[in-house]
């Protein structure tokens, strides 16, 4: 088996948003693919190219594919719609979830193929 067919960075993965105090899923769902996913490296690299710094929260937010917010909403009772931009913006503000998408997204293991 080849080598890089171990880990799929472009495969979406459930990440169920835990509440930060009391350590129960919120309802809160987005699908989130690997740090390393292809949209996040093509911005890095475009970021190195042009000597711009690299803004996590957006290299972040271009791993996100959808979300579910269940009973919840994000600012004014609404639920925002979904653009990698609006994902960047609420990693950006909502440090916990931030902390949520980095263990989940950066952890090889959620996204093993064998």
């Amino acid at each position: 088996m080849d080598v890089f067919s171990y880990i799929d960075y472009e495969r979406p993965v459930p990440l169920e948003f835990i509440d930060p105090d009391g350590g129960k899923p919120l309802g809160i769902v987005w699908k989130v693919m690997h740090v390393k996913c292809k949209a996040a490296e093509a911005y890095r690299k475009e970021s190195r190219t042009r000597n711009s710094e690299i803004d996590a929260f957006q290299a972040a937010g271009l791993c996100v594919t959808g979300w579910d917010w269940g009973q919840h909403s994000y600012k004014d009772g609404k639920v925002p719609e979904f653009s990698t931009d609006m994902a960047a913006e609420i990693l950006r503000e909502v440090d916990w979830m931030f902390e949520q998408f980095a263990e989940k997204a950066s952890d090889r293991g959620n996204f093993t193929t064998a």
